[in-house]
C-alpha cells in the first residue's frame, strides 16, 4: 500500500501520532525531499519534546519550500520553547510576511513581544481585524494579540474588550491547563529575553 501525505496529516489529526510518524518516515525513504513528510515528521517530533531533530526535520522542510507560512510559524514553536526568542520572532514575522492574516502567528508573537507603541505590531492586527475573516477561529487570534498587547500598554478596558471578542468568536472551549502553560511560557519569556 501506497501512503500519502494525506493519510499521514489526517492520521496526526484524529490524534494517532505513532502511525502518521511510520507513513511519514515511510515516505522519506522514498523521497527524502518531500516538505510536508518532513514538516509533519517534524511536528511530531517535536509534541515528544525532542526539539533538536524536530527542529533539523522542519528547517529542511523550510529550505525544500521557503513560501509555506505553516512550517515557519510551527518551527518558530521549537526555538522558543528551546529559549531562542529572537529566532522564534524572526520566523513568526516572517510566517506573517508569507501569509499577512495569518492570527495564529500574529498571537505568538505578541506573546513574545514587550510592546511599546512605537513598533507597529498592534497596527497590523488592527488592520487585519478590520477585514472580513474566512474563519471565525482566525478572528479570534487577532483579538487575543490586541488583547495581550493593550494590556502590556496598561489599556486595560481595550484589552478586555478584545479578550472578550476573542473569546465569543473562538471556537476553541477555554482549557485552565493549557492556559496555566501558555502564562508560565510568557513568564519565562519575560524573565530571559
Amino acid at each position: 500500500m501506497k501512503h500519502t501525505t494525506n493519510t499521514a496529516i489526517q492520521l496526526y489529526k484524529k490524534g494517532r501520532l505513532a502511525a502518521a510518524k511510520e507513513i511519514c518516515e515511510s515516505i522519506l525513504e522514498q523521497d527524502t525531499d518531500n516538505d510536508t513528510a518532513l514538516h509533519l515528521l517534524g511536528v511530531i517530533i517535536m509534541k515528544h519534546g525532542v526539539l533538536n531533530e524536530a527542529i533539523e526535520y522542519m528547517e529542511k522542510a523550510i529550505r525544500l519550500n521557503p513560501s509555506n507560512a505553516e512550517y515557519f510559524h510551527n518551527c518558530s514553536y521549537g526555538y522558543r520553547q528551546q529559549g531562542e526568542l529572537d529566532k522564534a520572532r524572526q520566523y513568526l514575522q516572517q510566517s506573517i510576511k508569507l501569509k499577512s492574516n495569518y492570527g495564529e502567528s500574529y498571537q505568538a508573537l505578541a506573546e513574545l513581544t514587550r510592546y511599546t507603541k512605537k513598533n507597529g505590531l498592534l497596527g497590523a492586527i488592527e488592520q487585519q481585524l478590520k477585514k472580513n475573516f474566512l474563519f471565525v477561529k482566525e478572528a479570534s487570534y487577532f483579538h487575543f494579540a490586541a488583547g495581550k498587547l493593550y494590556d502590556g500598554l496598561g489599556e486595560y478596558d481595550r484589552a478586555f474588550e478584545h479578550f472578550s471578542l476573542g473569546n465569543k468568536k473562538s471556537q476553541i472551549q477555554f482549557n485552565l491547563h493549557e492556559y496555566e502553560k501558555k502564562f508560565k511560557d510568557i513568564i519565562y519569556t519575560y524573565n530571559y529575553s
